[in-house]
């Protein structure tokens, strides 16, 4: 399957909307509670932040350190379950769900 990559906004909705439209192989952003459904197959929502250990950025430190936020992922209206998804670590084997490699790229 393709790759499904994504961006994290910080900024809870105030209700829920429908899912965003978004392609395999294309980035998008989503905010906490937020949807996309990817070619109308795979929807995958962020539920929660799990950790965020990143260093500020006003600082300069000696490791990165890593965020983890919790998603959701539904296939042909079967709910695949919660995953926990990685930036900042070397986890791309942790990251394929169902064939898609699903990857979070910045966390705003």
């Amino acid at each position: 399957m393709g790759l499904v990559i994504f961006c994290l906004i910080f900024q809870p909705t105030v209700f829920a909307a429908s899912p965003k439209d978004a392609m395999l192989d294309s980035s998008f952003a989503l905010k906490i509670e937020e949807a996309a459904k990817i070619n109308s197959e795979l929807q995958l929502t962020v539920l929660n932040t799990i950790e965020d250990s990143r260093c500020p950025s006003n600082v300069t430190c000696v490791w990165e350190g890593t965020v983890s936020v919790q998603v959701n992922l539904i296939k042909d209206n079967l709910n695949l379950g919660n995953h926990t998804i990685r930036l900042g670590e070397n986890n791309n084997e942790n990251q394929i769900f169902d064939g898609y490699f699903i990857k979070l790229i910045t966390v705003e």
